[in-house]
Formats: structure tokens, C-alpha cells, sequence
């Protein structure tokens, strides 16, 4: 196990991680960003305005928490008039260490995406 001090949080991560992994990880154990993320998985190309709406928060968190994922270079921003649309820019990546560490996060949200996407990739290999 790998202890590092970030913001005066202590995180933990397993050895061998990668530094973007760990960033993701990071990232996912943050209450906002985990909900941010989990967001653009569904719906990727959401703007500022659906995301505060969706997940009922101030718009200075919902700016926050993308600055926070854009400094990672986990966004893509696409421009379309003087709207932001926001997707994942490794959205892969997201998802695999969202799975593997789904438990780690006690948060029905993810719970609940985890389940739905494990019932559409069965749905899709039969």
C-alpha cells in the first residue's frame, strides 16, 4: 500500500498503480467528482447547466469539481455556440478502476451504476 498526503487528505492506494490511475482514483474518492464522473459516463456531452440541475449543485461546485477533472486532462470540452459540452476524455479508464474499486467508495450511486452496467454488457453478450 502506497500513502500519499494531497489537500490535507491522506489517500491510500495499491502499489503499482499508475499515476493517472491513482489520479482517477483520487478523483472518484471525492464525493462531487465521483458524482461528476458517474454523470458524464451516462451521458457524456452534458453542459455546466445540466450537470448543476442533475446533481442538484451550486454552480461553483459544479465548476470546481470540473476544474479539478480538467487539470487531470480527464475532460474533453467541446464548443457549440457559447455552451460547454463536457465528456470523459479516457472514459475506459474511468470505468475499469471504477469497477475494481467500487467497494472502496459506500455510495449507492456507484452501487447502482455498477449494476446497471454489469446488466448491459450481459445484456449485450447474449
Amino acid at each position: 500500500i502506497k500513502a500519499e498526503k494531497t489537500r490535507g487528505n491522506r489517500r491510500f492506494f495499491p502499489v503499482g498503480l499508475s499515476d493517472a490511475d491513482r489520479a482517477v482514483l483520487s478523483l472518484l474518492r471525492a464525493h462531487t467528482c465521483r458524482h461528476l464522473l458517474l454523470a458524464l459516463l451516462e451521458r457524456p456531452g452534458l453542459t455546466h447547466k445540466a450537470l448543476t440541475r442533475r446533481l442538484a449543485l451550486s454552480p461553483s461546485s459544479i465548476t470546481w469539481s470540473l476544474q479539478r477533472l480538467d487539470a487531470h486532462r480527464l475532460l474533453r470540452i467541446a464548443e457549440h455556440g457559447r455552451e460547454k459540452h463536457y465528456a470523459l476524455a479516457d472514459a475506459p479508464r474511468v470505468l475499469r478502476i471504477l469497477t475494481a474499486y467500487h467497494d472502496s467508495f459506500l455510495d449507492r450511486l456507484v452501487d447502482r451504476f455498477i449494476e446497471s452496467f454489469s446488466l448491459r454488457e450481459a445484456s449485450l453478450k447474449l
